[in-house]
């Protein structure tokens, strides 16, 4: 969430029909005498409706959120008594004792996009009575193979058939390699199997959250095969919310995992798809059919050079650029003794190079004070 904007986030707070499973299943679980921690709050809406719902307690816990924002809401709602916000993570929040009920979305796009799901783990861990509930609980991932001609032209066969005087045809092999998120509630699409689930993971016991199956598809449909769509789906004591493109939309993208070449497919055909994705790793996807063999990586979705890959590696030994240690030395002098003003006037004396104007290093100094300065 952007602490300047919090207006940013509508997209997922005004979600009124994803909120609706969240509610429906706080509903059935909250009683006087619940603590609930809204894990992840941002602004506050999971929190606010368990408060609503007669929770004695709700701890709402978010590193970036705008704290008087929030304040307006729970004001406007009258909620100022039952609700309180630790500004922070999971990991350093103070919360003085352990909930009965953990609500979050931790959930990203496809599941397992932007690594959320380990902080879930972490307060399970920490801050979860025995017995507890958590809401989510389970989310399930789910491919099928598509035909997609229209869209497979407009984001990769572009790159080969541009008619331009310049050749682009370089950028077509790192445009197979990425996985597009994109809603395509609306976008048309053939669906060439039944849908598999190819990963499962309950978040009352999982450690973490990656996924490495094989799975074995069979041909529904005859048609041209240009990747595949995946979505999850996720429980609520019992009531699933699905992300598919056939169900009502909501704040989370579907995703797209194409296959180069595209291939022809017949009923009755079968498909060896192997999907991996290694917490906070790349995703890969590997298809073998009819003697075909397919192979993709987001780490081949862009460019490197040698130099690029040394950085990579465990063993680099890091030092810091001229930006690195401009802000060293900024958050060196974070001790009370100067004002904004001054600390941008330092900081464009020092380091000439990086600011172009004044109000390039005010800009500088302010977005490090909102994140670090106290």
């Amino acid at each position: 969430m952007s602490y300047e904007d919090p207006v940013n986030q509508r997209s997922m707070v005004l979600d009124d029909w994803r909120n609706s499973f969240y509610e429906r299943a706080l509903a059935s679980v909250i009683t006087p005498e619940s603590v609930v921690l809204d894990a992840g709050s941002g602004l506050g809406v999971l929190g606010f409706i368990a408060a609503s719902l007669g929770a004695k307690k709700v701890y709402m816990v978010e590193p970036e959120t705008n704290l008087e924002a929030v304040k307006l809401i729970a004001r406007a709602n009258g909620l100022d008594d039952r609700v309180e916000l630790i500004k922070g993570t999971i990991e350093r929040a103070a919360i003085p004792e352990k909930a009965d009920i953990i609500t979050s979305v931790f959930t990203g796009n496809f599941l397992l996009e932007e690594d959320l799901l380990p902080v879930l783990f972490r307060a399970r861990d920490s801050f979860l009575k025995p017995g507890g509930v958590l809401l989510p609980g389970k989310g399930q991932m789910k491919l099928v193979p598509v035909s997609l001609q229209d869209y497979y032209d407009v984001q990769i066969s572009c790159w080969k058939n541009s008619q331009g005087r310049v050749d682009h045809s370089p950028m077509h092999r790192f445009a197979v390699n990425q996985v597009y998120y994109d809603s395509f509630n609306k976008k048309p699409f053939r669906k060439l199997a039944q849908a598999s689930t190819v990963c499962e993971i309950d978040f009352y016991t999982a450690n973490e959250a990656g996924c490495d199956t094989d799975v074995s598809i069979t041909v529904t449909e005859s048609g041209y095969l240009h990747g595949f769509l995946g979505w999850f789906d996720m429980s609520f004591e019992g009531q699933w919310l699905s992300t598919s493109p056939e169900e009502k939309a909501t704040h989370w993208s579907q995703a797209f995992l194409p296959i180069d070449p595209v291939i022809e497919v017949t009923e009755g055909d079968l498909l060896q798809l192997r999907l991996r994705r290694p917490q906070n790793g790349e995703w890969s996807w590997t298809l073998e059919t009819g003697g075909s063999r397919s192979q993709h990586s987001t780490f081949l979705s862009r460019p490197f050079t040698p130099a690029d890959l040394e950085r990579k590696s465990a063993s680099f030994r890091p030092d810091l650029n001229n930006e690195g240690q401009a802000v060293r030395f900024l958050l060196g002098r974070f001790d009370g003794q100067l004002g904004v003003s001054e600390l941008a006037l330092l900081i464009r004396e020092n380091f000439p190079d990086l600011f172009v104007d004044g109000n390039a290093a005010l800009k500088f100094v302010t977005r490090h004070v909102e994140r670090f300065g106290e």
